[in-house]
């Protein structure tokens, strides 16, 4: 029974068809996204448990497929197979262990937090002078559930969060959340609307319960420290000759690492990504009075290994052309008992297309190609004048 179990599991059809619910599922997410926003396509697929399990899955039918035909042996196919374990090992890292945020800097200011991505409820409960805290990392879709459970036991009692209502500010898409939320201690029910999204910082409902107690709830964003801070002492914007629009951005910024005494200037745009202590930081935006930058920061530990992944899978193809039992070299080997066969269609090919080619070349005068460039020349002379006197504008803004 287990036998015919892992035969199946490890079979290259299942292989087959769980990179197919993968590649699937991407698709359908990505028509999501484009009609109802990151965070549905993220709730119903990216994020859903039915996906990571897929993911799980192909990696462990992936190890299996390799262990039982020992592929060790072949060391094309096993760098090749191996590669893709890697890649999805680098994704598993990346959902669960990496993360991202957003850091706004003025000019002048130095900077230590940005508030994450990810968006959260956050609960602080005061009783008798003791605080308590507590997150929940939600996100809402613009379709489907958005039902939501959560208790807090604090002092001997417990706080129940209950949804009651939602609603998406912007028709279409859940960017501005609306949330109604029930909270309730012992007995004592509160209803609140939760304002908040993704990428802001939620704003803060303050309620008072029996016996003292005071409840600090929120939805959105949540502040994040890095373990150094970036010092903003430029934002320079440029602009397109004689229009408002940018043409590109960036930021100087100095980078000051007390904990390693490190300290340096580092300039910060488009095609220049700061990398440091294991954060990488982008131009995203900017203020509207331009005294200020706004940089998307990523904490992701999964890079290296879907890089190595990727490097492997390269090299693992390039092998595989040279070895003599591969699928690839016995295609070719195959290929050539019709070289004779190939090599006469081919001849036969060009012949036709050279016939159709002169066929068609008898339409065209035969006259001879320096009177014919000499006779376009003078019939362009008109349209080169015009566009001799069309004024233009230089890269620089200077009118020519």
């Amino acid at each position: 029974m287990i036998k015919q179990i892992s035969d199946i599991l490890f079979s290259t059809k299942m292989m087959l068809l769980f990179l197919a619910i993968l590649g699937l599922g991407a698709a359908t997410a990505t028509f999501i996204e484009n009609d109802y926003g990151t965070s549905t396509a993220r709730v119903l697929v990216y994020n859903n448990w039915w996906y990571e399990l897929i993911l799980i899955l192909t990696i462990i039918n992936l190890m299996g497929i390799i262990y039982q035909r020992k592929m060790w042996r072949q060391k094309a196919k096993f760098i090749f197979h191996t590669s893709f374990v890697i890649i999805l090992i680098g994704a598993g890292l990346t959902r669960y262990v990496g993360y991202e945020g957003i850091m706004h800097i003025k000019e002048g200011q130095t900077q230590s937090q940005m508030i994450s991505l990810e968006p959260y409820m956050q609960v602080t409960i005061e009783k008798d002078g003791k605080t308590y805290y507590a997150e929940f990392k939600k996100e809402f879709s613009a379709i489907g559930n958005n039902a939501f459970h959560y208790s807090i036991n604090f002092n001997g009692k417990t706080l129940y969060i209950d949804s009651t209502s939602y609603k998406f500010a912007k028709k279409g898409k859940a960017t501005m959340n609306l949330i109604g939320t029930s909270i309730s201690i012992d007995n004592e029910i509160q209803t609140i609307k939760l304002v908040g999204q993704r990428g802001v910082e939620g704003l803060t409902k303050n309620l008072k319960f029996k016996n003292n107690i005071d409840v600090i709830i929120s939805y959105g964003s949540k502040k994040l420290s890095i373990p150094f801070a970036i010092k903003l002492n430029d934002f320079q914007l440029d602009r397109y000759p004689g229009s408002m629009s940018p043409s590109s951005y960036a930021s100087e910024v100095t980078v000051i690492d007390k904990n390693n005494n490190t300290s340096f200037d580092f300039r910060i745009f488009m095609n220049s990504t700061l990398q440091y202590g294991g954060y990488q930081f982008f131009q995203s935006s900017y203020d509207p009075d331009e005294t200020g930058t706004v940089l998307s920061v990523n904490n992701d530990p999964g890079t290296i290994p879907t890089y190595l992944g990727y490097f492997l899978l390269a090299l693992g193809l390039i092998m595989n052309m040279f070895d003599k039992k591969s699928r690839f070299a016995k295609l070719i080997n195959y290929s050539k008992q019709f070289n004779s066969i190939a090599l006469i269609f081919a001849l036969s090919l060009i012949t036709s297309m050279n016939v159709y080619a002169a066929q068609d070349n008898t339409k065209i005068s035969n006259t001879d190609p320096l009177v014919y460039l000499k006779n376009f020349k003078k019939d362009s002379l008109q349209t080169a004048d015009l566009f001799a006197h069309l004024v233009s504008q230089s890269s620089k803004g200077r009118m020519e």
